[in-house]
């Protein structure tokens, strides 16, 4: 039987679709006197990049990206700032405690000193034990 025009659909560039309309009509096609891969190449190229787009694509996709990117930058500054004050209001509260507990972190080297004294530890390994125990980043 005869292939079904519907089953069978394949895509069709613009300038392929001129040149049918104008078959029968009495005009000439575009590409009349191209024949083979030429041909096809520049049908192709005619359908898919038109001498106009790039420029007015480029224009207005420009004024969105960097609408786009202004709006971005606000987000992460606006993000940003939360979070310094938030290391703000740790660092305030971190001093305050610096000043009240000395007398617990006097104790607590101590106590370290009387576990590894004996095997005598600089006091710089020392503190690096104690910054080690308060760390919270792991």
């Amino acid at each position: 039987g005869a292939p079904n025009s519907r089953r069978q659909k394949r895509s069709v560039t613009a300038v392929e679709r001129f040149e049918v309309r104008g078959r029968g009509r009495g005009t000439m096609s575009l590409f009349a006197p191209l024949r083979g891969p030429v041909a096809s190449l520049a049908s192709r190229f005619c359908a898919t990049a038109p001498a106009w787009a790039p420029m007015t694509r480029a224009y207005s996709l420009d004024k969105f990206k960097d609408k786009e990117a202004v709006e971005e930058r606000m987000y992460f500054n606006k993000e940003d700032e939360k979070l310094l004050r938030g290391l703000l209001s740790k660092m305030k509260a971190q001093a305050e405690v610096k000043d009240i507990d000395r007398s617990h972190a006097d104790k607590e080297r101590s106590a370290l000193v009387n576990i590894v004294g004996k095997y005598n530890v600089s006091n710089a390994d020392i503190e690096n034990l104690l910054d080690w125990r308060h760390r919270s980043d792991f």
